[in-house]
């Protein structure tokens, strides 16, 4: 993706490209500063993914399995030991 995203933003972030003013006077512009942009998009984008996830009632039915036997105890039962 990064090769990809240098060809795309870079040119937005060259020192007379569109976003130089804006977003160039907080990251900077000139050569590699388009894939700095591309990555400060991708942690956005993660950052409101995992707020979104934990408004969400997906964690509290996934803690409900608390109760449930853990994985090493069951395959011990099924060869026939005990701890």
């Amino acid at each position: 993706m990064a090769p990809y995203g240098a060809a795309v933003f870079d040119p937005l972030l060259a020192p007379d490209g569109p976003l130089a003013p804006t977003v160039g006077a907080l990251i900077g512009t000139g050569a590699g500063r388009g894939v700095g942009l591309m990555y400060v998009l991708f942690a956005v984008a993660m950052a409101v993914l995992a707020a979104v996830a934990l408004r969400s009632r997906l964690p509290g039915l996934l803690d409900r399995s608390a109760d449930a036997t853990p994985d090493d105890l069951v395959g011990l039962q099924a060869l026939g030991r005990t701890l």
